[in-house]
């Protein structure tokens, strides 16, 4: 009997010494997928900065990109507090979801890593 408990416990360094390097690898691989989710999504709300600007009606012809600048030129005249509002809204929103996002998988990967470690120790 002595024989085995001392196998056991001689044993048990080597298996702990594996389980770490399978989490070291689950957790990497995490958060690599988490960094190309990371780097997709900003490009993405990148996109979607944009200032909000009312479209006029400046007609076609002769003269019509210079409306066009003149209206540009005085919207962001008349609303520089404004302009940028709705996106900058838009775009935090968005930020607030991909931490969301990242929160939910991170906590559900230490929860996997948790509970299987557990159930190798029952």
């Amino acid at each position: 009997m002595q024989s085995v408990t001392n196998n056991f416990t001689k044993s048990v360094p080597t298996m702990l010494s594996q389980q770490i390097t399978v989490y070291e690898y689950i957790l990497k691989d995490l958060t690599v997928s988490e960094k190309d989710y990371i780097t997709q999504t900003q490009n993405d709300i990148n996109r979607e900065f944009t200032p909000v600007i009312g479209t006029p009606s400046v007609g076609a012809g002769t003269g019509c990109c210079k409306r066009m600048k003149a209206y540009m030129i005085d919207h962001v005249e008349q609303r520089p507090q404004t302009m940028f509002q709705e996106s900058a809204e838009e775009v935090k929103r968005q930020l607030e979801a991909m931490v969301r996002h990242m929160e939910e998988r991170l906590v559900d990967k230490t929860d996997e890593i948790f509970h299987s470690r557990s159930s190798l120790l029952s």
